[in-house]
C-alpha cells in the first residue's frame, strides 16, 4: 500500500536550510510516531512529511515552533511542484 494514499496519513511538504536539517530531524524524531521525514533533495532540501492524522494537532504546534527556531518553511504541494518540479513525484 502506498502511504501517500492512506487516509490515516497527511502528506505535507517543506524546506529547510541544510545547516538546520539534522537538528530538525532530531527534534521531530523525539516525537515518536508523529511523522516520517523524507529528504527529496534540492537546495535548500525539499522534505516530504508523512504525518499521522491522529497526531496532526501535535504536528501543528511543533511546526509553528520549528518554523521559528529551525527556519522550516511549510509548502503547499503546488508550491513544492513549482520550486522542485523533478522531486515532488519521486515517491
Amino acid at each position: 500500500m502506498n502511504p501517500a494514499n492512506d487516509d490515516s496519513i497527511v502528506v505535507e511538504y517543506g524546506r529547510i536550510p541544510k545547516e538546520h536539517l539534522a537538528l530538525f530531524q532530531f527534534l521531530c524524531e523525539g516525537h515518536e510516531g508523529l511523522l516520517i521525514i523524507y529528504t527529496l533533495g534540492g537546495d535548500p532540501p525539499l522534505l516530504r512529511l508523512m504525518i499521522a492524522r491522529d497526531r496532526y494537532a501535535d504536528w501543528e504546534l511543533l511546526r509553528e515552533e520549528l518554523s521559528l527556531s529551525q527556519h522550516f518553511e511549510a509548502l503547499q504541494k503546488n508550491e513544492a511542484e513549482t520550486l522542485y518540479p523533478k522531486l515532488v513525484d519521486r515517491m
